[in-house]
């Protein structure tokens, strides 16, 4: 038994894995190549700033939205005049959306984020088609990003990938992975 690999054709980028055996040849898989480190989300519960799961930058996370009404919150320091770019890669079974909140609280309740918004949402009224964005951090500090699912909706088979790069270097529409030379 053995495994062989075809690198998939077209925009993506991400080669297909297929396992050989006596019977036949399965069919191809997704098999992503990333040079962000990676983080699985955390089995603790996250569904508030509170509860953040902290994570460094640049990085890709692999995330469930599993129940219905889930939020998952991720925390991370942010330098001022950082540019930081957001994407959900990928997401299978919901509709996906990003909300990117600061540390600092209104005067009615000072432990609550509050909400800013990434460039793309400054200057459009229409749902983005792809989901992300960028900000440009005015002042050092924690910031939240928080992932939930447009119309409430979660199922043991929703899962996302959201990768949060930093700077110019990772563009909203860049693939995930280049092909490995021939």
């Amino acid at each position: 038994m053995g495994g062989v690999a075809d690198w998939a054709k077209g925009s993506t980028r991400v080669p297909l894995v297929e396992a050989g055996c006596p019977h036949g040849l399965s069919n191809g898989l997704p098999f992503r190549v990333v040079d962000e480190p990676l983080v699985i989300e955390k089995e603790e519960p996250h569904q508030d700033a509170r509860q953040a799961q902290p994570i460094a930058l640049p990085v890709l996370i692999n995330g469930r939205i599993s129940k219905p009404g889930e939020l998952d919150y991720y925390s991370f320091e942010a330098r001022q005049a950082q540019e930081i770019s957001f994407e959900v890669v990928r997401a299978e079974n919901f509709e996906p959306h990003l909300a990117l909140y600061r540390a600092g609280g209104s005067w009615f309740d000072p432990d609550r984020p509050t909400r800013v918004l990434m460039e793309q949402e400054q200057s459009s009224d229409l749902m983005p088609i792809k989901v992300g964005g960028t900000y440009r951090v005015p002042q050092a500090g924690r910031y939240y990003v928080e992932l939930s699912s447009i119309f409430g909706k979660g199922s043991p088979d929703g899962f996302y990938e959201l990768r949060i790069a930093l700077g110019k270097d990772h563009p909203i529409d860049s693939g995930l992975a280049e092909p490995l030379p021939a």
